[in-house]
C-alpha cells in the first residue's frame, strides 16, 4: 500500500510549499460510508493515529482512496482520531520539484509538531517516503529529555527498515547535488514497531549481498512492480515469514516479510504472453541464485538453528517463521534465536548519538542551496 508517483519535472528545487496542514482521515472515511473489515496489523486501540502517506509528486495528505486501503488493511482505524500528515512527498528529479531531504523534513517537522501536541497513545503509520519521516521522528524523540512514554509506529515498504530497506544498507552516503541521504537504520528506540515488508521490494527488501548481480536486478525489478502494490497482504498467511527483535532499550520490533509468488525479473515474460510453464522452468535455478544474496530466513526457507553469538553483539534476536515449502497443506513453524550485529547495537547514552548536530548540519546545507541558487538568479537578472 505505497501508491508511488514516479511522473514529475524539476521545477525550482528550493521552492517549499505552503505550510502542511493535517488531514482528518476519520471524518472523510466516515463521511465517505466506509465499511470495511481489518486484516492487516492492529493499531492500538484508542490511540491518536498520524499516517504520512508515500511519494505522490504533488504534495499533500494521503488521498481518500489509500485511505480507503489504509483502513481495510488495517493499518489505520476508521475513527475521527485518526488525522492524514499533509506535506510535499515528492522525490525530485524523479517526481515533483522538492528534493527527498527537503520533503522529508518538512514531514518530520509537521508530524513532530503533531506529536509533541497529543496527549495519550500516539500511532504513526508510514509508507515508503513517509516511513522515512518516521525514522526522523524516532531520532527526533530519542534526542529529548522527556520524550513520550507511548507511540506505536507501523512502517509499510519501508526504505530504512533495518532488515532490507536499500537507504539503511547505504548509509550515511549522501548525494549533495540532489539533497538525497541514504538513511541509517532506525536506531534503538523504547518504542514497538510493526514493519510490513514484500519479499523482492527492491526498495525495502534490497540484497544482504548487492555483489550478486541476479539478486540486484531482481530487486530493481521489484522496486518498479511491488513497491507500489501493497494491497491484500495476510499477516495470518502459512508462507509469511515473522521476526521479532528487542532492541537494547526494550523496544520491539516485529517484521512481516510477505512472500512473491512470482520472480519480478521474469515477471515481464509472463506479461508478455509467453508459456507460464516455461517460465515457472526459468525461476527455479534463477530464484536459488537471487535467494542467495539474502541472508536469515525467508519464504520457504526456514531459520537456521542457533549460534553461538561472535564477539561484541549483545542483542538477541527471537526469529519465528511459518512456511509453507513443500504443500499448502503441510505448513510448519520453525523457531530459532540469531545474532543482529553489533552495528544496530545502541549507544549507551543519548548523549553519544550525534542527532541535533546532524540536523544542523542538514539546515545549513539546505540554506547554503538556496544562498546559491538565489545568487544564480540575481546574476542572471542583472545580465
Amino acid at each position: 500500500m505505497c501508491y508511488e508517483s514516479f511522473a514529475g519535472s524539476r521545477g525550482d528545487p528550493t521552492r517549499v510549499p505552503q505550510k502542511p496542514a493535517e488531514v482528518d482521515v476519520g471524518k472523510a472515511l466516515l463521511a465517505a460510508g466506509v465499511t470495511v473489515v481489518l486484516t492487516i496489523g492492529v493499531p492500538v486501540a484508542g490511540a491518536t493515529t498520524y499516517v504520512v502517506g508515500g511519494t505522490n509528486g504533488v504534495g499533500g495528505g494521503p488521498s481518500l482512496a489509500e485511505l480507503h486501503g489504509y483502513v481495510a488493511q488495517g493499518f489505520v482505524p476508521a475513527d475521527p482520531n485518526t488525522f492524514g500528515i499533509d506535506y510535499p512527498a515528492q522525490l525530485w528529479p524523479v517526481s515533483g520539484t522538492v528534493t527527498l531531504d527537503d520533503s522529508v523534513h518538512q514531514g518530520l517537522e509537521t508530524l513532530d509538531d503533531k506529536v509533541q501536541s497529543t496527549d495519550g497513545p500516539i500511532t504513526l503509520v508510514g509508507t515508503s517516503q513517509g516511513a522515512v519521516v518516521l525514522n526522523y521522528e524516532k531520532l527526533r524523540l530519542m534526542a529529548e529529555d522527556k520524550p513520550p512514554p507511548d507511540v506505536t509506529f507501523i512502517t509499510v515498504a519501508d526504505p530504512t527498515n533495518s532488515d532490507g530497506g536499500v537507504l539503511a544498507k547505504f548509509a550515511p552516503l549522501h548525494i549533495p547535488i540532489l539533497e538525497f541521504t541514504f538513511t541509517p537504520a532506525p536506531v534503538a528506540t523504547p518504542y514497538d514497531t510493526i514493519e510490513y515488508v514484500r519479499e523482492y521490494d527492491g526498495v525495502a527488501d534490497f540484497p544482504d549481498h548487492p555483489l550478486n548481480l541476479l539478486a540486484d536486478l531482481n530487486a530493481l525489478a521489484g522496486g518498479i512492480s511491488l513497491h507500489p502494490n501493497y494491497g491484500g497482504l495476510d499477516p495470518k498467511a502459512d508462507d509469511v515469514v515473522v521476526t521479532h527483535s528487542t532492541n537494547a532499550l526494550g523496544g520491539e520490533t516485529t517484521h512481516y516479510l510477505f512472500p512473491t509468488k512470482n520472480l519480478p525479473l521474469t515477471q515481464p515474460l509472463r506479461d508478455l504472453g509467453v508459456d507460464p510453464n516455461l517460465v515457472d522452468a526459468i525461476d527455479k535455478p534463477l530464484r536459488t541464485i537471487i535467494d542467495a544474496g539474502y541472508d536469515g530466513p525467508r519464504p520457504g526457507r526456514p531459520a537456521q538453528p542457533a549460534t553461538a553469538p561472535p564477539s561484541g553483539v549483545d542483542e538477541a534476536r527471537t526469529v519465528s517463521a511459518t512456511t509453507t515449502p513443500s504443500a499448502p497443506d503441510q505448513a510448519r513453524t520453525v523457531s530459532a534465536t540469531t545474532q543482529r550485529t553489533a552495528s544496530h547495537q545502541a549507544p549507551k547514552s543519548l548523549s553519544e548519538r550525534p542527532i541535533r548536530a546532524a540536523i544542523k548540519a542538514r539546515a545549513e546545507r539546505r540554506e547554503a542551496v538556496k544562498a546559491r541558487t538565489a545568487e544564480r538568479r540575481a546574476a542572471a537578472d542583472s545580465e
